[in-house]
């Protein structure tokens, strides 16, 4: 059941490698085909109304404005491919590619992309392609986080990753923002928040892992990589003290924090930009050199973080639905 390929050259038979039997080995590769095209408005427009696979998911809006963002950001992957099945009566329908279709005619943008033609029998062959064509295709947020090297030494950088996102959206938890859902924007914001990381860390140096893992809570990480950012030297007094709760005051704003977060613990689902004012809260009265006893994030009323940027002012909103308070959104 093995096959044994010979290595070629002058005089030589010794083998190269084994291959066992597969199940493609009696393939007919005259059904493949592929061809490298220029994807413009008009072939995408083309493809999209002559081509539709009459089983087709519904598109989503947001992966396609994710997708015209790296067009027009110059990061859409060039040889992305379009699958094609191809039925004995020359009909062909596209089972993968729609959503790179419609961003094309939404940019106006012609990009390069490898068509692949298969022939199928029918329709129910072209459907069972269909049902496995994108399981599992695209890369988590870690492993594409992984890939980027550059990020091997960057402290608590899943977490931080995450936290960013949640920055970007002006600490709104909306995973449809395309900010959240873009990896080369978030990536490259990761970049400018690599010195408020690494304060963070010196910061929490031998401090409690029950109270470290407070502060990665993404929305809690969220301000505080943002105060580490804009007011390091406070920044580091203030989480350093809060990772360590070595001898705080009961109306140290720091405590305070801490007893907002020891209090989520089994009270279910929690929005995160609650959690984000409770940090605030507790960030407020410190830099102001206020007393605080109780974080109450409803109570906050416009957003604003001391000693940073001005965000746009927005009223705190009641809770309407759940968010986790840890991963990579």
């Amino acid at each position: 059941n093995a096959t044994t390929r010979m290595r070629s050259g002058p005089g030589s038979r010794e083998p190269m490698e084994t291959k066992m039997s597969s199940p493609y080995n009696s393939e007919d590769l005259k059904t493949l085909s592929t061809e490298i095209i220029m994807l413009t408005p008009e072939v995408a427009e083309m493809l999209r109304t002559t081509c539709l696979f009459e089983r087709q998911r519904p598109l989503s809006e947001h992966n396609i404005d994710r997708l015209a963002h790296e067009m027009r950001n110059g990061t859409f992957v060039k040889g992305t491919p379009i699958f094609v099945a191809v039925f004995p009566n020359n009909m062909m329908r596209m089972l993968n590619g729609n959503h790179t279709c419609e961003a094309v005619r939404k940019t106006g943008i012609a990009i390069p992309v490898i068509v692949i033609y298969l022939k199928v029998n029918d329709l129910e062959a072209a459907s069972a392609i269909y049902a496995v064509l994108d399981i599992q295709k695209t890369r988590t947020w870690g492993e594409a986080l992984k890939s980027q090297g550059a990020f091997d030494d960057f402290p608590m950088a899943k977490q931080a990753l995450s936290a960013i996102g949640f920055i970007m959206t002006e600490f709104c938890h909306e995973p449809s923002n395309i900010a959240v859902k873009s990896r080369d924007l978030r990536f490259a914001e990761l970049n400018r928040y690599r010195q408020a990381a690494e304060t963070l860390a010196e910061a929490t140096v031998k401090a409690p892992g029950a109270n470290t893992k407070k502060l990665r809570i993404i929305p809690v990480l969220s301000v505080a990589l943002f105060t580490a950012r804009h007011q390091p030297s406070m920044a580091k007094e203030f989480w350093s003290g809060f990772a360590h709760d070595d001898g705080l005051q009961g109306n140290d704003p720091r405590k305070a924090l801490l007893r907002y977060l020891n209090n989520l613990t089994g009270t279910g689902a929690v929005l995160w930009e609650d959690i984000a004012r409770a940090a605030v809260l507790a960030w407020n009265a410190a830099f102001e050199g206020r007393k605080l006893e109780v974080c109450k994030p409803n109570q906050m009323g416009a957003f604003r973080i001391i000693g940073t940027p001005v965000f746009k002012e927005k009223k705190a909103k009641p809770a309407t639905s759940a968010a986790q308070t840890g991963g990579v959104s």
